[in-house]
């Protein structure tokens, strides 16, 4: 436990100081200055992450890609060292901030400490964060095993911070960000202070229900509660942009008579640089491609002022996100996106076979519906309805708010658009574009793990922005029931459970055995379950399943990955 703490101290310093890079990189190309602590790290956190898999086309990251990373951020601290004292000035942190941040800090990394718990941590997250360690991006890793193709931004910056500062394998990112979340959430008191919550404090009730749903994968190495927990902020930064009058599309005449300030570039900005935010997300779990519409207001906003020269440098910046994900996907799978097979643009000797991807993205969509084998009923009324039953009681209510909620935005929507309220129709679009989100999950894979956030999110600012104050005092209620329901569950877990005060919990063994694969005159070794398809990280690699007559190596190591011989492109 102690060594998680010391590893988020390192996590949270080179966050700040590589945050603060970006934002002279913002202020000088866009002439727009961050100033919140928590935009700052938001910040830093998209940096190393796309650093990170920068690293990973061109060699392991570990100790070397650690270096380079300090090395960036004592520059940092030379180019910001006349600005860093008053940022920290002007954050201004109570004493109760501090009380709130050490017993979150306590009680996070006793739970991030402990053994990782998810199935899919070994069944590829694991395994796929040590070859990034390893060997970085490695051509054809999908022929190994088909899951190492389901490439997510997020196993980079694990392995950022992985083994190196050890020796042992680390899973401590998930906490960091369940801790600065926490924290975001309750950087006010917004139960007490106010007369009526508003959508914003809604959504940090929501990330506060969803860290405690999602403890029991705190511990593991999924992208889950990195995308969710990230949705959630862009949702309430998006919002706090509009309630501080920087949301108005034109110059608005008051009862008063007075003129409010119409959107400026500067705002149109600052809606632009969360927009990045979501074309990040995407490349950390591809359910989060809904959220990319919020950038149609701001591009909108800034064409409409012939602000070309600003969408083509944010333009820039998406690619320079994206990019290095794209990248990533063509050299593990041979795809663009992994596996989406209709999207073939290339032909590498370890591509995997389309066949592979179609049944993989089939299997997905199955799984999420709750379909099991190919007498499952595919029709929407048939699977929707088996899913639903499937449904604990808490989520099963949140999606039948969700519902209730689609009604209510298609009706404040219409009379928006009757009346010509533009405020009204700026309310409309964020709203929804998270409705977007939401039926995007419901109608494709409705996983609950990561789809109650989604829900979360759209009953959250539908209830928030186009209801009345009655109805957010009710929701709140609703959602703090929520908590205290799903607190006393996790206390029970955790009740008189032993957790390591000094290292994390290591990963979870499991019996392998050796498979013996071809590489040049020798042979290299493969591990492979003894029963079931999960593995850990003390034998390495390993693999649910593999068939030397169908998998072989491209050369005479691992490093130089692998091809399938059925459809080996010589």
């Amino acid at each position: 436990m102690a060594v998680t703490l010391i590893s988020w101290l390192y996590i949270l310093i080179t966050a700040f100081f590589t945050g603060l890079l970006m934002r002279k990189t913002v202020k000088k190309g866009f002439g727009y200055e961050i100033n919140s602590i928590d935009a700052i790290l938001v910040s830093g956190i998209v940096f190393m992450t796309v650093f990170a898999e920068v690293c990973s086309i061109f060699y392991p990251v570990g100790a070397e890609a650690n270096i380079v990373l300090i090395v960036i951020c004592i520059f940092s601290l030379f180019l910001n060292r006349k600005e860093i004292k008053d940022i920290i000035l002007n954050s201004r942190p109570s004493v109760s901030f501090f009380i709130k941040a050490a017993v979150f800090a306590i009680v996070i990394a006793a739970i991030s400490s402990d053994v990782p718990h998810d199935y899919d941590t070994y069944l590829y997250h694991a395994q796929s964060i040590v070859w990034i360690e390893k060997y970085g991006a490695v051509k054809g890793l999908a022929n190994l095993h088909n899951r190492f193709g389901y490439n997510s931004a997020f196993m980079c910056l694990q392995a950022l911070f992985g083994q190196w500062i050890t020796g042992r394998q680390m899973h401590q990112m998930n906490g960091f960000l369940c801790l600065f979340m926490a924290l975001f959430a309750c950087s006010d008191n917004f139960i007490t202070n106010k007369k009526a919550p508003e959508a914003e404090d809604l959504l940090k009730l929501s990330a506060l229900a969803y860290i405690i749903y999602a403890a029991d994968s705190i511990s593991s190495s999924g992208s889950d509660i990195m995308t969710m927990l990230l949705l959630i902020y862009l949702f309430a930064k998006w919002i706090h942009l509009y309630r501080n009058g920087s949301g108005y599309p034109l110059d608005i005449k008051t009862d008063a008579g007075r003129i409010k300030q119409g959107i400026t570039e500067k705002n149109a900005v600052s809606y632009a640089l969360l927009s990045m935010l979501a074309v990040f997300l995407c490349t950390v779990k591809l359910s989060a491609v809904p959220a990319v519409l919020l950038s149609l207001y701001p591009v909108c906003v800034l064409l409409k002022k012939r602000k070309f020269k600003t969408v083509a440098g944010f333009t820039v910046t998406a690619l320079f996100i994206g990019l290095p994900y794209i990248i990533r996907n063509i050299i593990i799978s041979g795809y663009l996106i992994y596996p989406m097979e209709s999207l073939d643009l290339f032909d590498p000797d370890w591509k995997v076979p389309a066949e592979v991807c179609r049944v993989d993205r089939i299997d997905i969509m199955k799984f999420g519906r709750g379909i099991n084998g190919l007498d499952g009923d595919f029709s929407l009324t048939g699977w929707l309805q088996v899913w639903f039953r499937s449904l604990e009681f808490v989520p099963r209510l949140i999606v039948c708010i969700g519902m209730i909620s689609l009604a209510v935005f298609v009706i404040m929507l219409v009379k928006a658009a009757v009346k010509k309220d533009r405020q009204a129709l700026l309310r409309a679009f964020v709203t929804g574009v998270s409705g977007a989100g939401f039926l995007y999950w419901l109608l494709s894979s409705p996983l609950m793990r990561y789809g109650i956030v989604v829900v979360l999110i759209f009953n959250a600012v539908t209830i928030g922005l186009m209801l009345d104050e009655k109805s957010r005092r009710v929701y709140t209620v609703f959602l703090v029931c929520c908590v205290f329901f799903m607190l006393s569950g996790l206390t029970d877990n955790y009740k008189g459970k032993q957790i390591n005060m000094i290292f994390p919990e290591d990963y979870a063994s499991f019996e392998c055995k050796e498979v013996k694969l071809p590489a040049g005159s020798g042979s290299v070794t493969v591990y492979m379950p003894a029963e079931g398809d999960q593995s850990g990280v003390d034998v390495f690699p390993a693999t649910p399943e593999i068939n030397p007559d169908y998998t072989e190596l491209r050369g005479r190591d691992f490093s130089e990955g692998f091809r399938d011989k059925m459809s080996n492109r010589k």
